[in-house]
């Protein structure tokens, strides 16, 4: 699944029969609800497409959304029947053609404006669905989503459905145009990027993947493999904005952006020259606002996915305007947006510039730009160097203080404890680093800038050891390869084995395949094509990718070893993400199980496994899949406690609240 692709739900149960009787028993035309809206099309003839497209459309508070999946010769009886199934509906309309209709789309509009005698909204040009249910008529497709009215002609409403705060009034074309840079428009907001070749694949990253938020703007600038963005082009950005709209705006660097070397960062110049506060985020925004998908990605060189930040967002204000030669000193930017570390740590103090965690006794864990500070509870002389410490969009870094050998020594040990307990992916590409006293600027502090066996090592899997050819089995006849050696080089037992029907791309086969197993010679890296895969919505090829070294590790370390327990914290991690929770719990599950056999109920792995699981269980909205898991949960909560037992008095409080639910319900209840 891409970015932004909308996960279709089925009709709803008794919605299609009961709406078809709306039309007759005879008629061609059939309706059904497909999540916020309603479907009509052909009868027997649902496509999958346009059901898709229903069911990825946002809410509208104020309209019944009607996607009209008709072909552009339907006869002018359907047209008739649409007519008076629309007149039943209460509220107002907003129409969506499920098919290309062309010009046409116009007066299809106007004619059932006409026959119904009430306004409607429809757009004049094919729409794009984008993430989070958000319709959107590109500039040179379209004016956008009009309102229809009988016998007077449209009048445009919006460019994107729902329709923004910070929508200007008038969005004909791009917002600026010069000799060398662009302004154009984009679901979320507004993408900046230097004049050249039509950037289509970087441009559908931004339509599809970008996090649409109503009241925030996004400006999106730079592109990727382009000339960097001239800062003067930001300002002619900036003055077209609507003023109400300037406080909406969320910078984003997507591409190479011309920023003096000896300056404070863009996001400084940026406030230095616009002369406002600015707001820069740290990666690119996605998901779905409003729910648990939302999340942000730092952005690497390319402008493929990288980490998940845990500063998200820095607030930087102008520097005085003064008449010396030298610049003032700037104010160090505020985190004013981030994420917690880790599950479970407690939120100790918020200073000015910083979120610092309580993470064990003597010592904190703090969120800086390049990721986090394990460091004694005191402030010292070297915090400005870390906490300005750039960001490596590939790389996550947890530093450590080594201001002294014995404090260097437990802050490693702890450092490299938090490490453990990330998720998966952003474990695997973490480094632990120490934050060398004396350092006095954040270049010496850079993680390019450290050398790579600083690393932690990761369980050996095919992609950092050899990959060894399992022993044969004996038996008569002459030597084969293995069976599981030769089927692992199959795309199509890879999908078999992921428990996922479909195809792997090639680039996935060929990462996963490219040595046979009786060859000992490393194979690439996964877990990078792994992340990329999973933060581009490809959900199923990287659960391929997964099953596939999750099964090599079987092979060759055995089922209870660390290396097999690796790749199903990886695939607990891909169905969390997929928003598959039911699956996601057991996975978690079943790696506590495997922590409790090996280690016992006093390892940090093991509360960890048990933390995830919960949160995971707790977004299960299937009741019978809830109280199916919640036995096993339970048992593993008081197996392994966390620092209290608030845990286990939540999942039986819950427990006990949809029994309640449940039985207050059922018919026996009603009757009574």
């Amino acid at each position: 699944m891409k970015p932004g692709e909308p996960v279709t739900p089925a009709p709803r149960p008794g919605g299609g029969p009961a709406l078809r009787r709306r039309f007759g028993g005879q008629s061609p035309l059939a309706c059904v609800e497909v999540g916020e809206a309603l479907l009509i099309y052909p009868a027997g003839r649902l496509d999958p497409q346009a059901q898709a497209l229903a069911g990825g459309v946002a809410r509208d508070p104020e309209h019944t959304v009607v996607v009209l999946d008709l072909p552009l010769d339907a006869p002018a009886e359907w047209w008739t029947s649409v007519v008076r199934l629309l007149k039943r509906q209460n509220e107002g309309l907003r129409l969506i053609f499920g098919r290309q209709h062309g010009n046409t789309s116009p007066a299809i509009a106007q004619m059932l404006a006409d026959r119904l005698r009430r306004p409607l909204l429809a757009p004049d040009g094919p729409v794009t669905p984008t993430a989070g249910g958000v319709l959107f008529v590109p500039t040179d497709r379209g004016a956008g989503w009009l309102t229809f009215r009988p016998g007077v002609p449209p009048r445009r409403e919006s460019r994107r459905f729902p329709k923004p705060r910070w929508e200007p009034d008038e969005e004909n074309g791009p917002w600026y145009t010069s000799e060398v840079s662009v302004a154009e428009a984009l679901p979320a907001g507004v993408w900046a990027r230097p004049m050249g070749d039509d950037p289509h694949d970087h441009r559908q990253r931004l339509v599809g993947g970008l996090l649409f938020r109503a009241e925030l703007l996004t400006i999106v600038l730079g592109c990727p493999g382009a000339p960097a963005l001239p800062l003067k082009e930001v300002a002619r950005l900036w003055d077209a904005l609507q003023p109400a709209a300037r406080n909406a705006v969320r910078f984003v660097q997507y591409g190479p952006v011309a920023v003096p070397e000896a300056s404070g960062g863009l996001g400084q110049e940026l406030a230095d020259l616009l002369r406002v506060p600015v707001r820069l985020c740290t990666g690119l925004p996605t998901g779905r606002a409003g729910d648990h998908s939302a999340d942000m990605y730092t952005i690497c060189e390319d402008g493929s996915p990288g980490w998940r930040p845990f500063a998200r967002e820095f607030g930087h204000v102008p520097r005085p305007e003064g008449g010396g030669a030298a610049p003032a000193a700037a104010a160090p930017p505020e985190i004013v947006s981030h994420r917690r570390p880790l599950p479970g740590i407690p939120e100790t103090m918020r200073g000015v510039y910083q979120y610092i965690y309580q993470y064990a006794p003597g010592a904190v864990l703090e969120v800086v730009r390049s990721g986090l500070w394990m460091r004694p509870p005191e402030d010292h002389g070297d915090i400005g160097a870390v906490r300005s410490a750039p960001m490596d969009p590939a790389v996550p870094v947890i530093w450590y203080d080594a201001g002294s050998r014995e404090t260097e020594q437990r802050m490693r040990r702890l450092a490299e404890e938090a490490r453990q307990h990330l998720d998966p992916l952003t474990r695997e590409v973490c480094r632990v680093l120490p934050a060398v006293s004396g350092a006095s600027a954040a270049g010496a502090l850079s993680p390019r800038a450290l050398p790579p066996a600083a690393r932690p090592a990761r369980p050996e899997t095919p992609a950092a050891a050899e990959v060894r050819a399992p022993a044969r089995r004996p038996g008569p006849g002459p030597a084969t390869p293995d069976a599981p050696a030769a089927a692992l080089r199959s795309p199509v037992h890879v999908a078999a084995h992921s428990g996922l029907g479909g195809q792997v791309s090639r680039h996935a086969a060929t990462a996963l395949t490219a040595v046979p197993a009786q060859v000992a010679e490393p194979l690439p890296d996964p877990h990078r094509a792994i992340w990329q895969a999973a933060q581009a919505g490809r959900h199923t090829e990287a659960a391929a990718m997964v099953a596939a070294m999750e099964e090599h590790a079987l092979r060759t370390a055995g089922p209870d070893s660390p290396e097999t327990r690796h790749w199903l914290e990886i695939r607990a991690d891909l169905a969390r993400r997929a928003d598959d929770y039911v699956r996601a719990t057991e996975l978690c599950i079943a790696v506590a199980h495997a922590l409790l056999r090996h280690h016992g109920p006093d390892t940090p792995e093991a509360g960890t496994a048990v933390d995830n699981a919960h949160h995971c269980w707790e977004r299960v909205t299937d009741p019978v899949e809830f109280r199916r898991i919640a036995p096993d949960l339970i048992a593993l909560r008081q197996a392994v406690p966390g620092p209290d037992d608030r845990f286990l008095r939540a999942a039986r409080r819950r427990l006990e609240q949809l029994d309640t639910r449940t039985a207050s319900s059922s018919p026996v209840a009603r009757r009574a």
